[in-house]
This record gives structure tokens, sequence and C-alpha cells, in this order.
């Protein structure tokens, strides 16, 4: 009869201990739903077959969505791509689809160079408020990216709504500051490139002069300043006011190239050989003229007629007039 009682006592246990396993799954399963749904909104997630083979870093990335906070009604907006592979992708078009969301337009990006980053400009429409996630599809890639939907009629949203109506206004007036340096930037660079060929020509070394980093940074702020992205637009004002600041340095501290003797005749080898060719062709026209003017004065000599025979034919003529006269 003991024996009984303790198999019983021990089945009761083990079902006792897979209850409380079972709850405490339930409880981490329930804590794992909880982080997720406490995303970040700007974060951007990939599914794994999207990842470069060997790395956690997908060949085809989203930055960000530029901005991410709407009013409900007719919107536009940026997803930021970055390529990490190694070979360009053509006609980088997105597909965007979420709660309340219908898309209107996509610009897709031309041409997406290895490393390069650039834009897809959607233009679309939320009909609903709240935090909502897109799901966007490019080029077989799949990326989620959350977003706010505000609604200014609601009052919850009300104080929101002007806060980012007052975060828009700031932006312009900073986008507006930061084309002005952009343009100031872009005449120093043409300035720049003046001097170095100047420089080039004077004989100066100017080989450690380079602008391409220079022009890319330009060409990337060129492109955050279109496309509204005021963060994106400071880092690259920044490293290109950094790198111009480094080249003009370069410039001002290029020194003149000591040249050889030897350099300076192969430089000028043209011009010498034609300046010689010119006192060649004038000492031979010189020799021609005397050479002429000796023949010359040869032969005129050769028909002067001496003393003796100018008397005799003088003498002829005065016979020749006395007989005349005889007549």
């Amino acid at each position: 009869m003991k024996i009984y009682i303790v198999v019983v006592l021990a089945l009761l246990l083990t079902f006792a201990s897979v209850i409380a396993l079972d709850e405490n799954i339930t409880s981490n399963q329930s804590d794992i739903n909880q982080t997720e749904s406490n995303q970040t909104l700007n974060e951007t997630i990939v599914l794994e077959e999207n990842i470069t083979q060997g790395t956690s870093v997908p060949v085809l990335e989203v930055l960000a969505i530029i901005p991410s906070e709407f009013k409900i009604g007719d919107v536009q907006f940026n997803i930021q791509i970055k390529n990490n592979g190694l070979e360009e992708f053509n006609d980088v078009i997105a597909t965007i689809s979420g709660n309340g969301f219908a898309t209107y337009d996509v610009v897709p990006i031309d041409l997406l160079g290895s490393g390069e980053k650039s834009y897809i400009i959607v233009s679309g429409n939320f009909k609903q408020e709240g935090d909502i996630r897109l799901t966007i599809r490019i080029n077989g890639y799949l990326f989620y990216q959350n977003i706010t939907v505000l609604d200014p009629n609601s009052g919850q949203d009300a104080n929101k709504v002007k806060e980012l109506e007052k975060k828009e206004a700031q932006e312009l007036k900073e986008l507006e500051v930061m084309k002005a340096q952009l343009d100031e930037l872009q005449l120093k660079l043409r300035g720049l490139e003046d001097e170095y060929y100047e420089k080039k020509s004077e004989s100066y070394d100017v080989s450690g002069i380079v602008t391409k980093d220079l022009k890319s940074f330009l060409r990337n702020a060129q492109s955050s300043l279109i496309h509204g992205d005021v963060e994106q637009l400071k880092v690259d004002l920044t490293l290109a006011s950094s790198e111009y600041d480094d080249q003009k340095r370069n410039l001002d501290s290029a020194r003149l190239i000591k040249r050889s003797f030897t350099s300076v005749i192969k430089d000028n080898a043209i011009l010498i050989t034609t300046l010689l060719g010119s006192i060649m062709a004038m000492v031979t026209f010189f020799e021609l003229v005397k050479k002429k003017k000796e023949a010359l004065y040869q032969k005129v000599k050769s028909m002067k007629i001496d003393k003796d025979t100018r008397v005799t034919i003088e003498t002829k003529e005065e016979n020749k007039e006395k007989k005349q006269k005889k007549k």
C-alpha cells in the first residue's frame, strides 16, 4: 500500500513540474513578443535569406526612411538605400505596403554602384494614425521599417503635430543655410582647380593634390539637399569642408620643381629645333645672296673695256665724223 502512495505522489510531482515548466515557457515567449513589439521606430529588419553569405550585412540595405513621422493624408518620403555588395544595381525600385498606406508613385534609383548610397522617392497616402510597420521589397530583398502617423484632428496628437510642423520649419531654415554653404564649397572647388592647373603649368609639384574625394562629398551633399536629409547633409558638408581645407593646404605648400639643363632642353626640344631651323634657313639665304652677288660682279667685270680699246674706238668715231663733213 505504501508503494502505491509513493508512486502516486511521484506522478503528482512530475505533473506539477510539467505545468510549471509550461507556464515558464509561456511567460518567456510573452516577454520575447513584448520585446519585439517595443523595437525602435527607425530599426530596419532584414530576412535571413537576404544576408550576404559570410557576413551579417545585406547586399542592399535600407538605412532610413526620411522623414519617419507623418501627418495623415498625402505624403512624400525618401528611402535611403546602400549597396554593400561588389556589383552595381540598375533600376533599384521599391514596393511599399502597410496598414492604411497606399502608394501613388515611386521614383527608382537609376544606378547604385558598389558602396554607394542613394534615395528612392515614394509618394503615397496614409489613412490611419499610429505606429505602422511598412514592408519594403527592393530587388528581391525584404525589409521592415517602422514609422509614425499623426492625426491633426486628434486631441492626443495635436501637440505632436505642432512639434512636427515646428521641426519641419526648422529643417527648412537649416536647409537654406546649408545650401549656401554647399554653393560656397562648389565655388571654392572651381577656384582650387584653376589654381591647380596654373601652378602645374608653372612647374610646381602638384602631384599630391587630388580632388576626387572632395567631388564625391559634394555630390553626396547635393543629393542629401535634394531629398531633404538634414542630418546626412550636415555630415556630407563637414566631410567636404575638411577635404577642401586639406587639398588647399597641400596646394599652397606645393614647391617649384627644380629642373636640370637636360630636362629644360628636352621639354623645349621642338622650340629649339624650330629656332635652329630658322637660323639655318637665314644662313643659307645669305650665302645664296652672297654667291649671286659674286657671280654678278664677275660677269660685269668681264664686260669692262680696257683703256687702249676705248682710245681705238674713239679714233674711229672721229675719223667717221670727218668723212661725213667732207661730203
